[in-house]
């Protein structure tokens, strides 16, 4: 061990034989009286020492055989240590456990005291995901996502800027009093996700079929909701939700119901030919479906009656539709490449938007501002084009999206536009077309994004069924 005071950087202390193996870590404590070193293999194994930093050399105060510790605890009364996939807390005096979790079967990276009163930061290596744990219990209450497995972290003292290393040589920094990231505990392979009722609910749908309802308080309890399954779009006023079924001894899902807040029977519609791809949208009242089947007309259905009526058909095969929040008017995309608009009103096929790229028109997302003002399309090349919806005019391109763009959400006031990519979710400023952040996910594609009423909470579906949501002010 080789130390230095910075009052006398020519005249390092060094302690001869403080392990008989590589050192890997190294911890003052807040007080700078004492020093950890931990050494994980070598003739020693797995152990950690504390050191006193006013001898010459290095006094030896503890030794924690089996442990590597990460931190000492701001007061100085407890040492938070890892034991391979173990998190423990021991007191300092006495060396006693505290209390011990185990967090995985694999190793873990590192662990420090944060700057947050009661709570850890944990690294865990192969988890793509910083934790932050609670010290009373050892459960992790947040996690961070990276792109790849971390290998080093730090905080400010406050505990409010976390920042990490990862194995790609890439360093995230989390400024968490303006975003929290957090990772809701339900079932994986969910297939839908979107705010529901006034109170910002998540409703989600999962490939079981099941239909799940998240409580907004904490998003980590969740209970069946109706009878319906699959559940594939859902009204701008989060009132009315849209599944898609299949009978008994069809080859393919021909059952539309339509399920309304508060009631308990659904609104039923078969239909005679395959959906194209999830080419289908509810308006923002629930009043009106549109769907798009394979060899078929796009067809709105008016759901007000109770029993769903044609009141619009039009010839024209759609790979993406979107009702504007005021239903006036609905967009989709061709599968030619060509963004098309209709009236709702009178029925009558709209000039087309320009400015687009149809060359790369397949899987493409389409979403409308809050005001219904303005209109946004991405498609496979990661653009972004932003239109006035009404007069067709050009407002911005957001260039910069690595791959595929499956999924879009303008945020309240209609300022700034979350796109879902491989990895994450970017959001823009819509006038400037500037990317604003990056909130990193997991490596799989983003296919849903959604923001709530009031914008303080962003939620993301990733392909592999995993949901993410962030709260941010």
């Amino acid at each position: 061990l080789i130390h230095w005071n910075s009052s006398d950087w020519e005249r390092p202390i060094t302690t001869q034989g403080a392990h008989r193996g590589p050192i890997l870590r190294l911890r003052f404590s807040k007080d700078s009286t004492r020093l950890y070193s931990s050494c994980e293999w070598g003739n020693e194994g797995i152990v950690s020492k504390s050191w006193n930093v006013g001898t010459n050399p290095l006094k030896l105060i503890e030794e924690y055989p089996g442990i590597s510790v990460g931190d000492e605890s701001d007061d100085g009364t407890q040492v938070a240590g890892l034991a391979w996939g173990q998190l423990k807390l021991f007191n300092r005096e006495d060396k006693s456990v505290l209390l011990e979790q185990t967090i995985t079967p694999g190793p873990l990276v590192n662990v420090e005291f944060s700057g947050r009163p009661g709570s850890l930061l944990l690294a865990v290596r192969g988890e793509r995901l910083l934790r932050r744990i609670d010290r009373r219990n050892l459960q992790t209450s947040d996690e961070f996502p990276v792109r790849r497995s971390i290998s080093a972290i730090a905080q400010d003292a406050q505990g409010e800027i976390i920042v990490s290393g990862d194995t790609g040589g890439q360093v995230r920094v989390w400024n968490i009093t303006r975003q929290r990231f957090k990772n809701s505990i339900v079932p994986r392979g969910l297939t839908y996700a979107s705010f529901y009722s006034p109170s910002d609910d998540i409703v989600v749908g999962s490939e079981t079929g099941a239909l799940l309802v998240l409580g907004k308080k904490s998003y980590k309890t969740y209970k069946p909701f109706h009878e319906g399954k699959n559940l594939r779009a859902i009204s701008g006023d989060r009132k009315t939700l849209m599944c898609l079924n299949r009978s008994e001894g069809s080859a393919f899902d021909n059952q539309v119901q339509i399920w309304r807040l508060g009631e308990t029977q659904p609104i039923n519609l078969a239909i005679e030919k395959p959906i194209h791809g999830d080419c289908m949208a509810i308006s923002s009242s629930g009043k009106l479906l549109a769907i798009q089947s394979e060899s078929e007309p796009l067809r709105v259905y008016d759901l007000s009656s109770g029993t769903p009526q044609i009141v619009h058909s039009w010839d024209s095969v759609c790979s993406s539709i979107s009702f504007s929040p005021d239903e006036k008017r609905l967009v989709g995309v061709e599968l030619g490449g060509s963004v098309c608009r209709f009236s709702i009103e009178s029925g009558e096929r709209l000039s087309n938007l320009t400015d687009w790229d149809s060359l790369r028109a397949w899987r493409l997302a389409v979403a409308f501002s809050e005001d219904s003002k303005l209109v946004a399309c991405g498609n496979e090349s990661g653009n972004v084009t932003i239109w006035n919806a009404e007069s067709g005019e050009l407002v911005s391109k957001l260039i910069g999206n690595q791959g595929i763009v499956q999924s879009l959400a303008f945020c309240p006031k209609s300022e700034r536009l979350a796109t879902g990519v491989a990895g994450g979710v970017r959001i823009w400023d819509v006038q400037t077309g500037q990317e604003l952040m990056t909130l990193p996910t997991d490596e799989s594609r983003v296919i849903q994004v959604a923001v709530n009423a009031s914008g303080d909470t962003l939620l993301a579906l990733s392909q592999d069924g995993r949901l993410y949501y962030w709260s941010c002010k």
